[in-house]
């Protein structure tokens, strides 16, 4: 418990910049996706949500599916634009990846109750991204530099 407490919080940092209200949307999105994959039980649904996370994780926003959606809304609802860093949402998206594609293969091979904890947590998190601009990327990020940095 005491690594938790000590850790100061960073986020990866790079030049791209990528439209927060756009994130937010998107997290909003997820939230959606994601309750109507474990209420119905839907692995592919899972597998269809992780790869459009991991097309965001490795660069390839431009074919998002959930980013194509989410810049519409944003366009309609004529949202200011908010430049925030990527890194940070790439890093979460990637984790995003992991998360859904285990959901996915718990579902496949009828564990629900392992999907239905892991679903928690992504809904958790992109709760906070989606009604608080609270990115939990950057605390597992913090977590996982300062693991590195002791072993």
């Amino acid at each position: 418990m005491a690594l938790i407490e000590s850790t100061s919080i960073s986020c990866p940092i790079s030049a791209e910049r990528v439209n927060e209200n756009v994130i937010r949307v998107i997290a909003s999105i997820v939230i959606i996706i994601s309750i109507i994959t474990i209420l119905n039980e839907w692995f592919w649904l899972a597998y269809i949500l992780s790869i459009d996370f991991l097309l965001r994780a490795i660069g390839y926003k431009k074919y998002s599916l959930l980013a194509l959606i989410a810049n519409q809304i944003v366009s309609i609802a004529k949202l200011k634009e908010i430049k925030t860093d990527a890194a940070p949402k790439k890093f979460a998206a990637g984790v995003g990846f992991i998360f859904t594609s285990l959901i996915g293969s718990l579902l496949l091979f009828e564990l629900s109750v392992g999907a239905i904890i892991l679903t928690g947590i992504l809904l958790f998190c992109a709760i906070l991204e989606s009604a608080f601009n609270y990115c939990m990327g950057c605390y597992v990020y913090s977590l996982i530099q300062k693991i590195k940095k002791t072993t």
